[in-house]
């Protein structure tokens, strides 16, 4: 166990970067948005290429490399009105079952948008921003990233259900904790 929470650890260092990366994404979106405005109702001009930038760089980098920092904060669906009624013994197991066909629809998702990033990447994909092209392919390779990380967050809540007692929602959380959480 003390192996699963030192990976566990390492991991967090590859979601506190998503974190960051995404938080730098949004200020550079609500920056260049605004100088676009400020530009537009001043000199009556956009700067040109900053929707496309934004649309095609900017928001994806916001969303995609927080996806899984969301995730292991326990912001997953959950059907507590079902799940919670169960049998503590039959709950681990149906947990276990989720758990596990999560992690294989993320590592199937994971695997074909790392296909279609490397075809987008063969095939050159670009799209024109203030008279240039840009390459759009980069940011096609945040898809598999983001569900990939998903995937190894789920094997590590597997895990954790598999090697301790009790149900574990989230890496940090078991079922108690959160009822608790929601009793307030």
């Amino acid at each position: 166990m003390h192996v699963l929470n030192i990976c566990y650890r390492a991991f967090g260092f590859i979601k506190g970067f998503g974190l960051v990366l995404s938080g730098l994404a949004l200020a550079g979106m609500i920056l260049s948005i605004s100088a676009d405005v400020l530009s537009r109702n001043l000199s009556g001009n956009s700067i040109p290429g900053v929707y496309e930038v934004v649309m095609f760089y900017l928001m994806p980098l916001s969303v995609l490399p927080i996806v899984f920092y969301a995730f292991a904060q326990g912001v997953s669906p959950r059907i507590p009105m079902v799940f919670d009624r169960l049998p503590a013994r039959f709950q681990k197991a149906l947990y276990l079952f989720v758990v596990m066909a999560e992690l294989l629809l993320m590592a199937i998702v994971a695997f074909y948008s790392f296909e279609y990033a490397v075809d987008g990447t063969t095939a050159g994909h670009a799209f024109p921003a203030a008279g240039d092209m840009y390459p759009k392919y980069p940011v096609y390779y945040l898809i598999p990233i983001g569900f990939a990380g998903v995937a190894v967050e789920l094997a590590f809540i597997g895990l954790k259900n598999v090697m301790q007692p009790g149900v574990w929602i989230t890496y940090t959380k078991d079922q108690a904790t959160i009822a608790e959480e929601f009793q307030v």
